[in-house]
């Protein structure tokens, strides 16, 4: 088994990053990526620290853990450069957290926004391994911000 979309107490995770890991492997996981929520004001903490665990604690068990950071409500237009960033800070791994409907930021586009006639409540849901590959195949395409 593999996660790509994980949190440390660096985000809003309530773990620190060595038990994470430890815990997915005792659970059998074979890789894991640790994508702790960031944007421009905290990449420079969060992922050198991570980075060093990763790189220890991969020397000692059987599993192999990915440094990574997951952007967080930032400006489209700064993806490329932030991807860029984390890569130089030596996050192997980058999520883009997009928007979701129990956290908007933008204004609806429908004013005023109506009702569905039953429907529950919308919980956000860990993103799938496929879908965090997919989101680091296209922000690696991402062009640079000017």
């Amino acid at each position: 088994m593999i996660d790509l979309h994980t949190h440390s107490l660096f985000s809003d995770g309530v773990l620190v990053p060595s038990e994470l890991v430890r815990r997915a492997f005792m659970k059998g996981y074979e890789v894991i990526a640790i994508t702790d929520h960031g944007d421009a004001s905290n990449l420079d903490f969060i992922i050198p620290r991570v980075t060093a665990a990763c790189r220890e604690l991969g020397k000692r068990w059987k599993i192999r853990a990915l440094p990574g950071i997951e952007l967080t409500h930032i400006p489209p237009e700064t993806f490329g450069a932030l991807t860029k960033k984390a890569r130089k800070l030596g996050a192997m791994i980058v999520v883009a957290h997009g928007e979701t409907l129990v956290e908007p930021v933008e204004p609806p586009v429908v004013s005023p926004p109506q009702p569905l006639s039953g429907a529950r409540s919308v919980i956000a849901a860990p993103m799938s391994a496929t879908r965090a590959a997919n989101a680091l195949t296209i922000l690696d395409m991402c062009p640079p911000s000017r």
